[in-house]
């Protein structure tokens, strides 16, 4: 998660966007950048863009391994499997200043890796992914952060970095906060649900391969329940062949975000929203 302030301005960079008169937002900030930034973006983390929905606040992408989020201040990458998420930074930092903005706040995390041998440089392990980031000093003076383990390093645990040089004042009332919940030992029968083949894959000789798929993402969604899980948001859904799932939801302001793997042996799923609730438990409970 990176956000951005602009460069010599006190504009306040939490301002909403109005829409003209036919209904379209004027986009401001990141999300102003063009399709070639964002792809060159996820080509260091070595993902690619599927597909896309918007609101007036935030557009968020499916990608061939997890989820972008790109509000007008802020960018949100979650990865997954042996991509290369902190090759990021660099190119972050060079869009940004191209449209007059500059990094305010920096934070990685993950769970420690299930198979730490797959991972490519620089994600072989946390101390070279905090070497990787300290080399960045050069390109930004404000990436100055700290390097934290959560829980026991004999079991599971949690890595993070922040990088926080944020301005605050007196009168500000910061209630940004975002739910993870990861899951694994998947229910066999519950697997099922997140395989292609389990659907018809074509219905007729008019249906098109992509439409094949998008009815498939739909029909894993409303089987598996996940579509109450976020009422009245837009929700973009996408089934994997030959198994696996993602989806990502937008309401307003907030996003949710799931993704799952369903194979025996090494099966996972994640939830992960930053909607503000003044209860959680329902959610989660939800969720499981």
């Amino acid at each position: 998660e990176v956000m951005f302030r602009r460069i010599n301005s006190s504009d306040d960079d939490n301002s909403s966007q109005s829409s003209d008169s036919s209904g379209e937002f004027n986009r401001v900030g990141l999300r102003t950048l063009a399709r070639r930034d964002l792809d060159r973006i996820c080509a260091r983390a070595r993902c690619t863009i599927l597909s896309c929905v918007s609101n007036r606040y935030l557009d968020a992408y499916v990608l061939s391994e997890s989820s972008l989020f790109v509000y007008p201040y802020m960018v949100v990458l979650k990865t997954c499997g042996t991509t290369t998420l902190l090759r990021c930074v660099a190119v972050l930092i060079e869009i940004g200043r191209k449209i007059g903005l500059e990094i305010d706040w920096v934070g990685y995390n993950r769970k420690n890796f299930s198979f730490p041998g797959d991972q490519m440089f620089p994600h072989g392990s946390f101390h070279q992914e905090m070497e990787y980031l300290y080399s960045h000093r050069s390109l930004c003076d404000r990436l100055d952060g700290n390097g934290y383990t959560l829980g026991p390093v004999t079991s599971d645990h949690w890595f993070v970095f922040v990088a926080d040089h944020t301005k605050r004042y007196a009168e500000d009332n910061d209630t940004d906060r975002v739910l993870n919940i990861m899951m694994f030992d998947i229910d066999e029968t519950v697997a099922k649900k997140f395989y292609y083949d389990q659907y018809e894959a074509r219905i007729g000789p008019d249906e098109t391969e992509e439409e094949a798929t998008k009815r498939i993402s739909m029909e894993q969604t409303k089987s598996a329940g996940i579509d109450q899980l976020v009422p009245g948001a837009c929700i973009d859904p996408r089934a994997f062949e030959p198994c696996g799932y993602s989806m990502n939801a937008i309401l307003f302001r907030s996003y949710s975000t799931m993704h799952i793997t369903p194979e025996e042996g090494s099966s996972y799923a994640s939830f992960e929203t930053n909607q503000k609730l003044t209860n959680y438990t329902p959610l989660i409970s939800n969720v499981v």
